[in-house]
């Protein structure tokens, strides 16, 4: 195991890492259980979502995507779409915990799959950013986690050592990929443990 002088940069996903991205406390009230299934199904079925996050395709063509995986709930599904930024909720740790890791004299990068229609739409659970020193969203890129391409991005882009990072994410098929490249990972599960891990790393 390298020593805590070894680790130089921590690396954060996102989504239920420094915000909470809630789908089913959001979707659950909304419409009886088999239709919230459904429209949950039609809306990140078979990586419809992912398109999203990946921001290669139109806004349009995404949410068509949607309705056309179950066209007899296309307004259920439209109206879910459209009101999907009440699922996402600020963390009042995710500054602090950022600050924390930066007078430990660390880089504090991201690296999340995140779109373009959620940065823009609700930027106030992103009021974190201006504590990092940068980082990369999928949507920018057109790379996904796991996909090996996105790592390296971030990798080049910052020019960092990944032996020498901490990754932490709430996946653990994007903690595979991470770990693949190099990086020391923490399954993120809830804040104090989470915490506490990093610490522990970081000496």
């Amino acid at each position: 195991m390298m020593n805590d002088k070894s680790y130089d940069t921590v690396i954060f996903d996102i989504g239920n890492v420094l915000m909470r991205f809630n789908w089913l406390d959001y979707v659950r009230p909304m419409w009886e259980p088999e239709i919230a299934g459904r429209v949950t199904e039609a809306i990140f079925g078979d990586g419809r979502w992912d398109e999203m996050d990946r921001g290669i395709k139109s806004e349009a063509e995404i949410v068509q995507s949607f309705v056309d995986a179950d066209p007899k709930l296309e307004r259920e599904i439209l109206y879910t779409y459209d009101n999907c930024l009440d699922s996402l909720h600020r963390l009042d740790y995710a500054s602090g915990w950022i600050r924390d890791v930066k007078r430990r004299g660390r880089k504090a990068l991201y690296l999340s799959n995140y779109s373009k229609v959620l940065v823009e739409g609700k930027p106030e659970v992103l009021d974190f950013l201006s504590e990092m020193d940068g980082g990369v969203f999928s949507y920018l890129v057109g790379a996904i986690k796991p996909e090996p391409e996105i790592y390296q991005i971030l990798v080049d882009r910052y020019q960092l050592t990944p032996e020498r990072c901490i990754f932490i994410d709430d996946r653990e098929a994007n903690l595979a990929s991470a770990r693949e490249i190099g990086f020391q990972t923490i399954l993120f599960s809830e804040y104090e443990r989470g915490r506490d891990e990093l610490n522990i790393l970081l000496g």
